[in-house]
């Protein structure tokens, strides 16, 4: 395939350059969420006062655009003594669809907070013992703006998401090119591998041949000395049997001429 043709160079640009898209479009992203409102909220803790007890809800906007038209639905153990106030006057809270003192619901709206700005809303309640049992209160059930909702905890820094996003990248390019050059020394390593494997082979079947062939020599000598053994052998019994026949021959003779031959009367 075309793509295995291509060297390590190659490889680091076609990554630098997809890892660029992906980053930019990430990058685009965030720019483009962080230009917007970011409300997050906090819940305080109960303070007794008296006969009633106060407890505050944090609201801050960590985004750089206005969060508008706030709505903040809460709910209490006790009757509400008061309406909800602000900590700034000039930021202050109005009752909406109802509840509000002497209920033990309210929502309140806020016009807006500016980027960056922090606002705090206080309720008080009928002394509840009971409400004060833990160290955190939990009473708020919602809070919405324009084109979004209100969020607990802090944001985490653009600056930190951008440090994380560049070091996936990075790691990720690199374990890429890693990859693709041990890729190729692990493919040149096998062919080596498969070559000495094909060597071995050959090396077994010529060690074979030769041993085949030095077996069909020790099997043609072992047959060449068994026939040699052989005719040795009928040569022997040949002569022997010549031996005895000459020696019965001269025993023959020998009592022709110690017996006499019969006289005619």
């Amino acid at each position: 395939m075309a793509w295995e043709k291509l060297t390590t160079t190659n490889i680091v640009q076609l990554i630098g350059g997809i890892g660029a898209v992906v980053v930019s479009v990430i990058i685009g992203f965030l720019v483009n969420d962080s230009l917007k409102a970011d409300l997050r909220y906090e819940e305080g803790q109960y303070y007794r006062s008296g006969g009633e007890a106060v407890v505050s809800l944090k609201l801050k906007n960590y985004g750089r655009s206005d969060a508008k038209d706030i709505i903040i639905s809460t709910g209490f153990p006790k009757a509400l003594v008061k309406s909800p106030t602000t900590s700034d006057d000039t930021y202050p809270c109005t009752v909406v669809a109802g509840g509000g003192k002497g209920e033990e619901a309210v929502s309140v709206s806020v016009k807006r907070l500016v980027p960056d700005q922090t606002l705090y809303v206080y309720y008080v309640i009928a002394d509840a013992k009971k409400a004060m049992a833990s160290d955190k209160a939990n009473f708020v059930s919602g809070v919405t703006f324009e084109g979004g909702q209100g969020k607990t905890g802090e944001p985490i820094p653009l600056s930190f998401i951008l440090a994380v996003i560049v070091t996936i990248c990075f790691t990720a390019a690199s374990l890429v090119v890693m990859y693709w050059r041990f890729r190729k020394r692990w493919e040149r390593m096998d062919q080596e591998a498969k070559e000495r494997e094909e060597e071995w082979k050959r090396c077994e079947a010529i060690w074979e041949e030769r041993m085949q062939r030095r077996q069909e020599v020790r099997q043609k000598q072992e047959k060449e000395r068994q026939e040699a053994i052989q005719a040795l052998i009928t040569e022997r019994d040949d002569l022997r049997k010549k031996l005895e026949e000459a020696g019965q021959g001269q025993k023959r003779r020998e009592r022709k001429k110690t017996c006499p031959a019969p006289q005619n009367s």
